[in-house]
């Protein structure tokens, strides 16, 4: 991938975090703010790597942890990760990480009773499992 593709300019809202956490953020939203009519969710945490090859100010691995407060107790956490590469590794070069196929789900909603799975893409997932 040239240092020139919309998915290293900035400008071009390229990027982890704008590219691909706008979902991940959509499904936690959704698994916090589930039958909570009252329910406060603030940010606790949030951290940017970039990418390091390149002249790019492009982000790569994105975290960002969020709490639901109902009545002020503390009830769910929500821990996001995005990142444009291989999940869990910086060690390959960044477009090998980039181009690999990414493996296991991509969503993953722990709850007291069951979890749910969504496997790639998470902007239009086709099946899911509980």
């Amino acid at each position: 991938m040239p240092m020139s593709s919309r998915f290293l300019d900035k400008q071009a809202v390229a990027g982890a975090l704008l590219d691909q956490g706008v979902y991940a953020l959509t499904w936690t939203d959704l698994a916090l703010s589930h039958g909570a009519k009252d329910a406060d969710i603030k940010i606790v945490s949030a951290n940017s790597m970039p990418i390091k090859k390149g002249e790019t100010e492009a982000d790569d691995i994105n975290t960002v942890i969020l709490t639901k407060l109902e009545k002020g107790t503390q009830s769910a956490v929500g821990i996001v990760t995005t990142s444009m590469t291989l999940v869990g590794s910086n060690k390959p070069d960044f477009y090998q990480r980039f181009q690999s196929k990414k493996y296991g789900p991509c969503v993953r909603i722990e709850g007291e009773y069951a979890s749910i799975a969504v496997p790639f893409p998470p902007i239009r997932p086709q099946e899911f499992q509980v």
